[in-house]
């Protein structure tokens, strides 16, 4: 630094390493899922779906037409969670604790439906190849239905508190611009893309599970700075509750999944089916490979895998995570402007450290 200018700067990871790609080589492909929980802790879901999608193209499985609406209630739920966590952080790291706390209150519900869904909160293994675990409960989606018809209220307030602040918006308005042809060469995506003016959204340009029978729209804003990227994950909010009224009013009834032997496990039924499947587990094609990408909280979100000899577990996998990426992008980023500036633009970026550290 040169007094309060930023000269350098270094983005040191590695500190929260758990090497979870090295231990994926010696799990079954339903035992790695809940490892893939850890990576990012705010985006669960939306690991757990790309996860499965690219396991069932090494398996030829097509999970069942109600799973796939089930998996994109939980995106999107998971979605608003964690754009409300980087709503509520990025306000409280300039000093505005009351909407920290707000977020964190109606973070807490979205917590409610995935424990009374799952019986868990945050690291759920519930997305699975096939499908789902098991069938979502009625209290589940009656729990949703009230939540996405109240959210309107935290909306509002975010809005009168941050969004119209005078002192948020001195503090992130033309701070921490990103200008367009640094997207593609540093491979930001998601909000932080978004919001600097690139129309780019997997759910629409490589539609996955139902998003293409869905109405909504991608939000983008032009301006680049702190302040687009909070507008961007604001707005976003809005529109994954379009998508969960939705899917809840389009799904089908069926089964949660495509394999018996899980959906045995869900009946609670036939025993010898149930320890036969965890000792022999899901079995892929031998010598080969396939990869998913889906639309994450912070950005594209990817998996890659691949088979030898063993088909019960992975000889290779690679998850591509956003965080990683953008954090680079910090380190360029952050030349030249004040220490004041770096907290607000750091912020901005909402990276996930486990993200980062795989």
């Amino acid at each position: 630094m040169s007094g309060e200018i930023i000269d350098e700067c270094r983005a040191d990871i590695g500190y929260l390493h758990r090497s979870v790609e090295k231990l994926a080589e010696e799990q079954k492909w339903i035992q790695i899922i809940p490892f893939l929980d850890r990576l990012d802790y705010l985006a669960v879901a939306t690991t757990e779906h790309v996860y499965a999608m690219a396991v069932e193209k090494l398996c030829d499985i097509v999970p069942t037409r109600r799973s796939l609406f089930i998996r994109v209630i939980f995106d999107e739920l998971n979605r608003i969670a964690s754009h409300i966590m980087a709503i509520g952080c990025q306000t409280h790291e300039l000093g505005m604790l009351s909407v920290f706390l707000y977020s964190i209150e109606e973070r807490e519900k979205i917590m409610k439906i995935f424990e009374i869904a799952t019986g868990a909160r945050m690291h759920f293994s519930y997305i699975v190849p096939g499908g789902v675990f098991h069938d979502i409960c009625h209290e589940a989606i009656d729990l949703i239905k009230i939540f996405i018809s109240n959210i309107n209220e935290y909306l509002i307030k975010i809005e009168k508190m941050a969004l119209n602040n005078k002192i948020f918006q001195k503090r992130t308005i033309g701070v921490g611009v990103i200008k367009e042809n640094d997207i593609a060469e540093w491979a930001l995506t998601g909000p932080i893309a978004r919001a600097s003016g690139i129309i780019k959204d997997i759910r629409k340009d490589n539609p996955y599970a139902i998003y293409d029978e869905i109405n909504f729209n991608i939000v983008t804003d032009n301006n680049g700075d702190c302040y687009a990227r909070m507008l961007v994950r604001y707005n976003e909010i809005k529109q994954s509750c379009t998508i969960i009224d939705q899917c809840i009013k389009m799904m089908p009834d069926g089964e949660p999944n495509a394999l018996k032997e899980i959906n045995a496990i869900s009946h609670k039924k036939d025993g010898a089916m149930y320890s036969y499947f965890w000792f022999r587990g899901i079995q892929a094609k031998q010598n080969s490979k396939s990869s998913a990408m889906v639309d994450g909280p912070r950005g594209n979100l990817g998996v890659w895998l691949e088979t030898e000899s063993e088909p019960s577990m992975p000889y290779r996998m690679h998850v591509r995570s956003p965080s990683f990426a953008h954090i680079q992008y910090l380190q360029k980023l952050l030349r030249g402007v004040t220490i004041q500036d770096a907290i607000a633009i750091a912020g901005s970026f909402d990276v996930s450290v486990s993200d980062c550290d795989r």
